[in-house]
């Protein structure tokens, strides 16, 4: 047996026939073994989004490369992914906590089931910046929409102005040259 119990199995000559588990807990096993997997899939959801965040967050700052909806929209969803994974997989990790919780005192094995505090605090700490770096990649993909509509703005503007000031020095023009013309004629005819 390959177990850091193996010393104190052998020493009270216990061997794995000797074991024998009965009660609730076991039929809760449908349970608590899609939890775990579904808790470890979180987790390295959360960890290769939480990886492709720690890649993109350094290249935004130094290139400033978020100059489209599009790079916005795949940043806030990379952000959100992060969000999601991280707040499923401590949720998880809660219920799995509970589950045997539940079944270890209904079975009254006189065991008693607790999550590391420090682990927990950890995980929910994690969960809470993820929807803060959410919330903020938001909120800056809605500046930079507002901007983006504010500039735009300017510029039809501008472009307008531009327009009535040209066809207005184009009127001006030909009011000018006609008058001109004008004024040659009758210095003719005089």
């Amino acid at each position: 047996m390959d177990s850091d119990f193996a010393p104190y199995l052998e020493a009270l000559n216990i061997e794995a026939d000797d074991l024998h588990l009965d009660g609730k807990l076991m039929g809760r096993q449908h349970q608590y073994v899609p939890t775990v997997k579904a808790a470890l899939s979180m987790d390295i959801l959360s960890i290769v989004s939480g990886f492709f965040l720690m890649i993109a967050i350094p290249i935004i700052y130094k290139t400033g490369c978020l100059t489209t909806h599009w790079r916005w929209f795949s940043f806030t969803f990379t952000t959100m992914a992060y969000c999601t994974f991280t707040g499923l997989g401590t949720t998880v990790v809660t219920a799995i906590v509970n589950i045997i919780k539940s079944g270890t005192a209904q079975d009254k094995y006189n065991v008693i089931v607790t999550s590391n505090s420090s682990n927990m605090g950890m995980t929910w700490c994690a969960f809470a910046l993820s929807v803060l770096m959410m919330f903020m990649a938001m909120y800056g993909w809605y500046h930079f929409y507002k901007n983006g509509a504010v500039q735009q703005k300017k510029m039809d503007e501008e472009m307008n102005l531009g327009s009535t000031s040209r066809s207005e020095d184009g009127e001006s023009q030909i009011i000018k040259e006609s008058l001109v013309q004008g004024s040659a004629e009758e210095i003719k005819k005089q």
